[in-house]
């Protein structure tokens, strides 16, 4: 092992070694400032005073808490400072040519964003990372300054040694229901902290206890899951919500986490993990990706628990999971419950919203994420499935009564085309049925006579037009019937010989003069 720590210290030396001038602002994450807050010791006092110190520069940077080695309690991730400058100019374009004292004032904010980035992605803590112990990173942060041994209290391992005692502390999970849900919700319970989820949380103020009360009021169905603080077992730095569910039958669900520092999520991850309950993946109120811990290719899409029961203040808390109640279940999805008595869980000072669509037609509220139910943009409300049908043409549901005031469906139309058409979208035929203007351009003609389209047409050179051939009759241009011509059933522009011959009006005298010879 001598051999080993001796070849890790020459290479964090090596490393140091590379960067020459290149000095940055010295940044803890969120996690490591408060461990090292909650040590008596004049190095934890020193790393806290100039961390965030644009004044102060150090070679390395984006200090964090590294748990790769279960065994190494002391090993810190550290980020070169060259290397963060370049990861700055990269991700930021930004261009300098030295390392001023406003660049450095720009990069800090920058640094002390990502490594305090409350997300599940902090982007530079994955950047350019490299290990060593926390008496080696004093050393360099402060050369000369504290000795390595000799002086408990104020020494570099006496440091390091309560450092270790703080992180070789377990973990304290509770699980608690009833009125202590209340409690523990309570922002007066939480660990101090600036900004985070836990901190964020909208059901935290002392006004929200009555909305907590409906947790309370079932202590069978929901307990709080929260994480003490190392320091201070009074305060705790995480929560979540486990429900013993109906669907699943007979599982347990850890709801979203809230969490002081983002490392936590793995913790209560891990302990759900070892306990064979469902998880969900992202901690958000909009993400319903539940993880199986016992399967992970079993596809959950919904948790339902019930009965479930209103508690004493006829209250709701905001809820991020099980967003749907109808006074007796409780789900994650709005097509289980009860839409005559189904409320939405997303408000945040107490009350409730219903669930749906009220529609007027039908006189009751429609569950609206139905596939039973479909939008119908011409009025602007919903119908069920069989009172409305999908225009591929329009792109758009419409409903059946609208469809008979404003169109039809063409009795004629392309194959792989929809044939309802609104008005001014479709031609009416000569013998009264409909088509598709896009069928009737190509099928059909149109008659400037009659004024309409016709199915089986002729051309009159005579109208300069179509006509429809069931009403029309071909008749003679000249006397010696080598030309002729369409024309309108009855009208006055052709005449009948007495051998039942039909000729152009225009022939009339010619043919009376010949008739006579």
């Amino acid at each position: 092992m001598k051999n080993v720590n001796n070849f890790n210290n020459f290479l964090f030396d090596s490393i140091i070694e590379k960067v020459k001038h290149d000095v940055i602002t010295l940044v803890l994450s969120s996690e490591l400032y408060n461990i090292i807050d909650s040590i008596d010791h004049p190095i934890a006092k020193e790393l806290l005073k100039v961390n965030g110190e644009t004044n102060f520069k150090s070679k390395i940077t984006l200090l964090d808490i590294d748990r790769s080695n279960k065994e190494k309690l002391d090993n810190i991730s550290f980020t070169v400072s060259s290397k963060a400058i370049e990861n700055i100019i990269s991700d930021y374009n930004v261009y300098i040519n030295d390392i001023d004292e406003e660049f450095s004032d720009y990069a800090y904010r920058i640094l002390n964003d990502y490594i305090n980035t409350y997300s599940e992605n902090i982007l530079l803590l994955n950047k350019n990372r490299s290990v060593t112990t926390l008496g080696r990173i004093i050393n360099k942060v402060f050369p000369d300054m504290f000795k390595a041994s000799g002086e408990p209290g104020q020494d570099i391992e006496s440091f390091v040694n309560e450092y270790k005692a703080m992180m070789g502390k377990d973990n304290v999970f509770e699980l608690v229901n009833g009125k202590d849900i209340v409690y523990w919700y309570n922002e007066d319970q939480y660990k101090p902290s600036d900004s985070t989820p836990l901190d964020n949380s909208c059901m935290k103020h002392e006004e929200c206890s009555g909305y907590i009360e409906f947790y309370a009021a079932n202590p069978d169905k929901v307990s709080l899951l929260i994480l003490k603080d190392n320091k201070n077992p009074d305060k705790i730095r995480g929560r979540a919500l486990v429900w013993n569910l109906s669907e699943p039958s007979d599982r347990i669900f850890m709801d979203r986490i809230y969490y002081i520092f983002q490392s936590d999520v793995d913790v209560f991850k891990n302990y759900a993990k070892e306990r064979g309950w469902i998880y969900k993946n992202k901690q958000s109120s909009y993400d319903n990706k539940l993880i199986d811990s016992l399967d992970k290719d079993n596809d959950i899409t919904k948790v339902n628990v019930h009965p479930f029961n209103d508690g004493p203040e006829y209250q709701y808390p905001y809820a991020d999971t099980l967003k749907y109640y109808d006074g007796v279940m409780l789900s994650s999805s709005s097509k289980d419950i009860d839409f005559s008595e189904g409320r939405f869980l997303e408000d945040t000072e107490g009350g409730s919203e219903q669930v749906g669509e009220y529609v007027e037609h039908y006189d009751e509220y429609l569950n609206t994420e139905s596939d039973d139910v479909k939008y119908c943009p011409d009025i602007s409300s919903y119908r069920y499935t069989d009172d409305c049908f999908y225009s591929p043409y329009y792109e758009k549901w419409i409903d059946y009564e609208t469809s008979l005031d404003n169109g039809t469906n063409c009795d004629y139309a392309d194959e792989d085309d929809d044939s309802y058409r609104e008005y001014g979208e479709y031609v009416v035929l000569s013998n009264g049925e409909t088509a598709t203007n896009e069928y009737a351009e190509e099928h059909f003609k149109y008659s400037h006579y009659s004024d309409c389209w016709v199915e089986d047409y002729v051309y009159s050179n005579t109208y300069n037009t179509y006509l429809d051939k069931n009403s029309s009759v071909e008749v003679f241009i000249d006397l010696n019937k080598t030309k002729t011509d369409w024309r309108d059933n009855g009208d006055d522009t052709y005449f009948e010989a007495k051998d039942g011959t039909l000729y152009d009006s225009k022939l009339y005298d010619e043919y009376k003069k010949n008739e006579k010879i």
